[in-house]
C-alpha cells in the first residue's frame, strides 16, 4: 500500500475503495483527500477525470549524522 494526497475536483472515497484502497482524511476546503491505495493502482488512480493531482508519500534515505 501506498500513502497518496489526491486532489480531486469532487468526493473520491468509492473510487479510492474500487482501487482496494481507503481514506485516511479529508480536506474538503482544500479538495484534499488522504489515502491509502495499492501501489499498482496509484496509475489508475491518477488518471480518473475527476483527479486533479496525486503525491505519493516517499521515504527519504539519508545518512546518518558523523560527529
Amino acid at each position: 500500500m501506498r500513502t497518496v494526497l489526491i486532489m480531486a475536483t469532487s468526493d473520491i472515497a468509492e473510487a479510492v475503495a474500487a482501487l482496494g484502497g481507503r481514506v485516511l482524511s479529508v480536506e474538503p476546503r482544500l479538495g484534499a483527500t488522504r489515502a491509502e491505495v495499492p501501489a499498482a493502482k496509484v496509475k489508475e488512480l491518477a488518471a480518473l477525470e475527476s483527479v486533479t493531482h496525486v503525491q505519493v508519500d516517499e521515504d527519504i534515505q539519508r545518512d546518518e549524522p558523523k560527529p
